[in-house]
């Protein structure tokens, strides 16, 4: 049986990449496009089964690009399905006015992306093969207890593990210029996520794992354009919206790499909000997996810590004052009251795993 075929434009790489691999893991062949004016031509070429395209992108926007596609005689009953950072149904309406099929909101959960394709394939009465992954074998259910999250503590992604750690790592090295940039934050993460799990009381193979894993968490920002990772500023709505498709990009690349699911829940899940207003699924409270709640803790604590060009690092009092606030709202307020019960131990990691001074780095660099 032939594939069905896709094709998406969308002018990020990284997101483009990450549809791409979505997509053929559904069962889909794929064609990509970087902008509105190639997937246009693409089409006209061969016009394909399915259209993915993104909302805002330089040259021609959405929009214009569904209507020129629905001027193709083989496009008109295509299923064309739009990707937009924006949630207003006024968006929406307009999309589905202008010739969508369907719209899909980013930052979009993986499995929410894959049933958008298959559903548009199906209504043209395809029916595309899910692409098996030579990997580990995973649970077919997820249990809600910390337990039942944890796997053997002999794993033999140990060493792969260590070494995208220091992949992972090499993301906060600053340039010449930039000497202001975080650098021991990933792990400083690792052993506060350790120290208050332990804290907490989970079982020993978790408190392992997340100091093995807890580290990876932000790994999907190597998947992100640099002019997003080294920007001296608040990010614009836009550039939110597209910093936080990075989960998505991580979670993916650990999957990937045979990597236990615990590991992936903490790339996918450490920004959900315990309120259910986080990314990128929303999930409230105990939904949110255990050990992304604990990195979410350590994560924000050492945040606050640490400087940014537009805000100063707080003090350790004012900074356990702003993480005790966002208890019940951000985050979990059983760990938070947990954490700062251990501040002296939180301490000694700040102590002995401190950011390099600027100042070595130029001797050596002179």
């Amino acid at each position: 049986m032939t594939a069905p075929t896709v094709l998406i434009i969308e002018d990020d790489a990284a997101l483009r990449a990450l549809e791409t691999r979505l997509a053929e893991r559904a069962g889909f062949d794929v064609r990509t496009a970087p902008d509105g004016p190639t997937g246009l031509a693409s089409a006209l070429a061969e016009p394909p089964d399915v259209v993915v395209s993104d909302f805002h992108m330089p040259g021609m926007n959405g929009p214009e690009l569904l209507r020129k596609l629905r001027q193709i005689p083989a496009m008109q009953s295509s299923p064309i399905l739009m990707v937009t950072g924006d949630r207003s149904d006024s968006v929406r309406k307009n999309l589905v006015e202008a010739g969508a099929d369907d719209v899909i909101v980013k930052p979009f959960p993986a499995a929410d992306f894959r049933r958008h394709l298959v559903e548009a394939a199906r209504r043209q009465g395809l029916e595309p093969i899910p692409r098996r992954r030579s990997r580990h074998k995973r649970p077919s259910k997820r249990a809600e207890t910390v337990t039942a999250q944890v796997v053997p503590e002999s794993t033999p992604a140990t060493s792969n593990t260590r070494l995208m750690l220091v992949l992972t790592a090499a993301l906060e090295r600053p340039g010449r210029h930039q000497l202001n940039k975080v650098r021991n934050h990933i792990q400083r993460v690792r052993e506060l996520s350790a120290l208050l799990a332990s804290a907490a009381g989970a079982p020993t193979a978790m408190v392992d794992q997340l100091r093995e894993f807890a580290g990876l968490h932000d790994v999907g920002k190597s998947g992100l354009p640099d002019r997003l990772l080294r920007k001296d500023d608040l990010f614009s709505s836009l550039e939110r919206q597209e910093m936080e498709t990075h989960v998505l990009i991580g979670a993916d690349m650990l999957q990937d790499a045979g990597l236990p699911e615990v590991a992936v829940q903490i790339a996918r899940h450490h920004h959900e909000r315990w309120d259910g207003r986080g990314y990128p699924q929303r999930l409230q409270g105990s939904q949110i997996p255990y050990a992304a709640r604990v990195v979410s803790v350590a994560d924000v604590y050492d945040a606050l810590r640490s400087s940014r060009p537009y805000r100063p690092n707080l003090s350790p009092a004012d900074a356990g004052t702003r993480l005790r606030s966002l208890a019940g709202t951000h985050l979990d307020p059983f760990l938070v009251e947990v954490f700062l019960t251990h501040s002296n131990e939180v301490e000694e990691i700040f102590d002995r795993i401190a950011d390099p001074s600027p100042e070595s780095d130029l001797e050596v660099w002179r």
